[in-house]
């Protein structure tokens, strides 16, 4: 097995215990939201109590407690983020440090990053708006649609019961028929996100401190149905180490990616190289080399279908065009009027 193969092995590996370990930080924050719960019912049963009518001041009022009521959670929620993030990413540096360590030759040295450097990496911005900011429209967005809720509960004239099965749910559905489920939603696909985040620049400071001996970085998507279209496009490709796309790509992105290290002899060590190995993938072990369209080839035509969509897989295998052209150069998924402007003989050839 090549130097590069058992970085790829591990980094997989390694990939799944970290969407593991990102599923248990979901649970965490979820819970510190739901236990502003509890006073936000009792804030709703005090403002609905003998109130027959409904004025601006009240309004304004009644969003001001909303506010305060929903304070002392997302505080706490945030001290958890910054306080999970900075672990993994300080986790990250020690592992890949260690991986390095363990898949290079032992005639060559690996740096670990300094604390300045690893800190100035960290706060990079994930898909263009830091941490804070992040956390910040979070609270933002659940006081808002919190404060909604009641509004419009109160205007109506509803129940007090029904005004809080409206925010915060019923006990029969786990709480997710409220409105404040999304906010729920969004602080776990705000960790999850910035548990990947936080994991690659992690990575990322140990790549740019030995950019002697790694020559690029590799994208890793997951070999399954959900993999989104960015991720499929990109998977397999390589960019620099000190620029080109890094997961996450999007929300909840699962992709991971894996440092290419120099061949022996590009490192000066007279060893021929290996042939390549495999990764996981859904139904086994694949070549390491295979791409997720590659991969996708081999699966069943009505798993193609279901990833594609029927129009696409019909121009793909009947206009007998390449998967990879139905994505523009920055591997954003083109819409069907584009790939017909695009391709305009395949889609004849296709559909007639």
């Amino acid at each position: 097995m090549t130097v590069n193969d058992k970085l790829l092995s591990f980094q997989i590996a390694q990939q799944i215990r970290l969407l593991r370990l990102s599923n248990t930080h979901a649970k965490e924050i979820r819970a510190i939201l739901q236990s502003a719960d509890v006073k936000l019912a009792q804030a709703i049963l005090a403002e609905n109590s003998g109130r027959t009518n409904y004025t601006k001041a009240r309004s304004k009022a009644l969003r001001k407690r909303i506010a305060a009521v929903l304070q002392d959670s997302h505080a706490e929620a945030a001290a958890y983020v910054r306080k999970t993030v900075s672990a993994v990413g300080d986790f990250s540096v020690d592992v890949e440090t260690t991986a390095l360590h363990n898949a290079v030759p032992v005639a060559v040295d690996i740096i670990a990053p300094n604390i300045l450097a690893v800190t100035a990496v960290l706060a990079t911005p994930m898909n263009g708006a830091g941490l804070d900011s992040w956390l910040a429209t979070l609270k933002i967005n659940d006081v808002n649609r919190t404060y909604r809720a009641i509004q419009e509960g109160l205007i109506s004239g509803e129940s007090t019961d029904d005004i809080v099965r409206s925010v915060i749910g019923s006990r029969s559905l786990n709480y997710k028929d409220g409105s404040r489920e999304v906010s729920r939603r969004g602080a776990s696909m705000l960790i999850r996100t910035y548990t990947n985040h936080a994991a690659s620049m992690g990575r990322q400071a140990v790549w740019e401190a030995n950019s002697d001996i790694i020559k690029s970085v590799r994208w890793v998507s997951t070999l399954d149905g959900r993999t989104s279209e960015i991720c499929r496009f990109r998977d397999g490709k390589t960019y620099s180490v000190y620029s080109g796309p890094r997961p996450p790509a999007h929300p909840s992105c699962r992709s991971t990616t894996v440092a290419v290290v120099k061949s022996w002899r590009e490192m000066g060590i007279d060893i021929d190289e290996m042939t390549p190995g495999t990764r996981a993938s859904m139904n086994g072990q694949v070549p390491s080399d295979l791409t997720y369209y590659k991969w996708l080839q081999t699966q069943s035509a009505t798993f193609q279908r279901e990833v594609l969509g029927a129009r696409r897989f019909d121009l793909w295998k009947k206009g007998d065009v390449a998967v990879e052209s139905f994505h523009n150069d920055a591997g954003r998924l083109l819409t069907l009027e584009q790939l017909k402007v695009k391709m305009p003989e395949a889609f004849k050839q296709a559909f007639g």
